[in-house]
């Protein structure tokens, strides 16, 4: 896990915590989306574990950025659907 990597046992206190952050303020969506979801989180995990093997700091963080955006965008979507579904 990234977030192991420095050894500090900060970077995986916030890992921790935004994960229970997440988990808690998930929506309620059918499996069959958050399964395509976590499928797209997946691959662009690989992305990004990828560019910091080859060592290229600017494909690492644009990647994540792409990450962090797709998973932002896709969250306030399921969330807007999970409304709609109530």
């Amino acid at each position: 896990m990234l977030a192991e990597i420095p050894g500090n046992p900060i970077f995986m206190a916030i890992h921790v915590a935004l994960l229970d952050w997440l988990i808690a303020a998930r929506p309620s969506v059918p499996d069959r989306e958050l399964h395509e979801h976590n499928n797209v989180s997946y691959q662009q995990h690989i992305v990004i574990v990828d560019a910091i093997r080859q060592r290229d700091p600017d494909k690492a963080d644009r990647a994540l950025q792409t990450h962090l955006n797709s998973v932002s965008a896709t969250w306030h979507a399921l969330g807007k659907k999970s409304q709609k579904m109530r």
